[in-house]
């Protein structure tokens, strides 16, 4: 019998489930055996564990995706310079390369396919060939804008029908924060939409004792889904890869005990937000910002100009 390989696979939590297909295919097989990250521990010793794992693997396998994050941008670095072969899996649907590294180190690239996945990992195929096509490098991933017009109107009307905020959509969500943010005093950046790796805003804060970076990722769920654990962990993770100062996770939902829990360990670096912060952030904008707390009667036409793209 063939001796059993580690596959290190490097994917973004919205990739999940592919990467349990994944998974569950290498069981079937007699050289494969998956490593993964589920018992990684969190804090600053995180990027340790994640070299290490990848120095014991045989292969490491990155699933290619809009939503590829800046993780999978440090694994794939860390596989590269420990020589270890790398293949690239573009998720269903994915067209373009969002990273730098795929590109420059020349890392071959297969679509999804189990085929072609397992003829490169049994040694059949022994190399691919990078088609420069499959690889287009976006463009900056900040978006730079002044949100305080666009979301006057939309920051009255929610402060008088708070559960309006559960029909916006992710991105008028994190347009929203954006908003509530700058008019605190924050410079406040939008990643591309699809391609933050789990960073939404970047907000920066200037004062006489110096500059501080707050990264943000901004959850528009349901009243009913609160943020668990996970999402809290990799935050943690992103906040040490970026080097920032505070990490914020701000959701119209709630959040579960152990993520709430995790959080209080890191109680000076980390903050979440829950609906009810989000109200009493709108409510403390000054009105000489130009928030008009009157009464008014809802216009139909434009609270659905307001609501959806």
């Amino acid at each position: 019998m063939s001796k059993k390989r580690k596959i290190f696979i490097s994917h973004n939590y919205q990739a999940k489930s592919l990467a349990n297909l994944l998974k569950a295919s290498f069981k079937n097989t007699d050289y494969l055996e998956a490593d993964w990250l589920s018992d990684v521990s969190t804090g600053r010793e995180i990027q340790e564990v994640i070299a290490s794992k990848i120095s014991n693997s045989s292969t490491v396998i990155a699933l290619i995706g809009d939503d590829w994050s800046r993780w999978q941008e440090f694994e794939t670095q860390k596989a590269y310079e420990s020589g270890k072969p790398i293949l690239g899996i573009l998720k269903p649907g994915t067209e373009q390369i969002p990273s730098s590294i795929i590109q420059e180190r020349k890392i071959p690239i297969v679509r999804w396919n189990y085929n072609e996945i397992g003829a490169y990992l049994t040694g059949s195929k022994p190399s691919l060939e990078f088609q420069e096509g499959n690889a287009e490098l976006v463009e900056s991933p900040i978006i730079k804008t002044n949100f305080s017009d666009i979301y006057q109107e939309l920051t009255e009307y929610l402060i008088r029908n708070p559960k309006a905020m559960y029909e916006l959509e992710p991105r008028k969500f994190e347009e929203l924060v954006a908003h509530i943010m700058q008019q605190y005093g924050y410079e406040v950046e939008l990643t591309q939409q699809t391609r933050d790796g789990g960073v939404d805003l970047y907000a920066l804060q200037h004062n006489d004792f110096g500059s501080f970076l707050t990264i943000v990722d901004c959850k528009r769920y349901a009243e009913e889904h609160p943020v668990g654990v996970s999402l809290v962990r990799e935050m943690i993770g992103t906040m040490h890869l970026e080097n920032a100062s505070h990490s914020m996770i701000v959701t119209t939902s709630r959040f579960t005990k152990d993520s709430s829990a995790l959080a209080e360990q890191y109680k000076y670096k980390m903050s979440l937000k829950a609906h009810a912060d989000i109200l009493q952030w709108m409510r403390g904008i000054k009105p000489n910002k130009g928030i008009n707390f009157a009464p008014a009667a809802p216009d139909a036409t434009k609270l659905r100009r307001l609501l959806k793209p």
